[in-house]
């Protein structure tokens, strides 16, 4: 299943390193998140949501995070 960060990314036309600069991430955190290889923790689904103006819930809508 593809990674819904990286679905709505790729159809706004972001380039992962843009996303990582704005979200103040780095792109191998970035990149290993998006690709299932690490979780989108609390503080990284809230960059990245407020990065790409979406509201979290809706982002990430149906998936649990491990605290």
């Amino acid at each position: 299943m593809t990674n819904r960060v990286r679905q709505v990314r790729e159809a706004l036309g972001i380039p992962l390193k843009e996303l990582a600069r704005k979200a103040k991430v780095g792109s191998p955190i970035l990149s290993r998140a998006e690709r299932g290889l690490s979780p989108f923790y609390p503080a990284l689904r809230r960059r990245v949501s407020e990065a790409l103006e979406i509201k979290e819930d809706r982002l990430f809508a149906g998936k649990e995070t491990k605290r």
